[in-house]
């Protein structure tokens, strides 16, 4: 048990190390300008993806932004979505 989470933390590690702000900083303008403009920022994943895109979407929640996550599956979240961004 302990080597798996042992594992987990190393992937964490990486990917903080991995993180390069500059870019995080541009998507947040682009997700912000968005919003601005009266659309929605929407996420969409499939499989191991999902985790991923639902943690974005919370973060994103947590700035203050309007995000959804649309799983690549589910047409009946669609309609909830509303105004696509582009």
């Amino acid at each position: 048990m302990n080597a798996y989470f042992n594992d987990i933390m190393e992937t964490v590690k990486e990917s903080l190390n991995s993180l390069d702000e500059s870019q995080f900083k541009r998507l947040v303008g682009h997700c912000t300008k968005c919003i601005d403009n009266g659309g929605k920022i929407v996420a969409s994943g499939l499989g191991k993806n999902v985790p991923i895109c639902e943690k974005f979407v919370g973060t994103m929640n947590s700035l203050g932004m309007d995000a959804r996550f649309l799983h690549t599956n589910t047409r009946s979240e669609e309609r909830r979505v509303g105004k696509e961004c582009r």
